[in-house]
């Protein structure tokens, strides 16, 4: 039986993972970068900190609804994605320092950074960190559209509605006005009519 024969037979017996545990695994096997998966924290990451990165975003944005809350959280999302391509990068680069110090290269710093710039690795994450800043700014711009706009319609509201003063005068009004059957207690004026 051929090579190509012998994988097919052994891939039709395979059924994946059974257990919860091992499909969790599965799940993660293609994760590499975690910068396009649907998970924002990452296993190895802080979810202490990602909620605090949240926290600090809905309280400087008050999101007064469910709409402008989803837009925050793909602020934070974004963000958060921002941050770990940095430490992705910095990442790099030490790694090019430390192989070309230990290889004695000379200008070790000049050719690492050369390398690293020329990296398809750099490359994908300038992609990834172009396209993260992309989706923080329109979700931030649409927030400020529906924000303003609800301000507007609250503003608009206020001027429609009387002012103090005048509901005040309104009171007052109602108030010196007898009820049906009472005797007013506006003083009267005893004018004789004459005919």
């Amino acid at each position: 039986m051929s090579q190509a024969a012998t994988a097919r037979a052994n891939g039709a017996k395979s059924n994946g993972p059974i257990t919860a545990e091992g499909k969790a695994i599965s799940a993660q096997n293609s994760l590499k970068h975690g910068l396009t998966s649907s998970r924002v924290v990452l296993p190895h990451e802080s979810q202490e900190a990602y909620d605090k990165l949240e926290a600090s975003l809905i309280n400087r944005f008050k999101p007064a609804d469910d709409l402008e809350s989803e837009l925050v959280q793909e602020m934070a999302a974004a963000r958060w994605r921002l941050r770990r391509i940095e430490s992705m990068e910095a990442a790099l680069f030490k790694k090019a320092i430390k192989q070309h110090e230990e290889a004695g290269t000379p200008d070790a710093l000049d050719v690492a950074y050369a390398e690293v710039a020329e990296s398809k690795s750099y490359r994908m994450l300038v992609r990834h960190a172009s396209q993260l800043r992309r989706a923080f700014e329109k979700a931030w711009k649409e927030l400020q559209l529906i924000q303003e706009d609800r301000r507007m319609d609250e503003e608009e509201e206020l001027q429609n509605e009387p002012s103090d003063a005048f509901l005040k005068r309104r009171l007052d009004a109602a108030m010196m006005m007898p009820l049906p059957g009472e005797r007013s207690a506006l003083p009267t004026h005893n004018l004789q009519l004459r005919a």
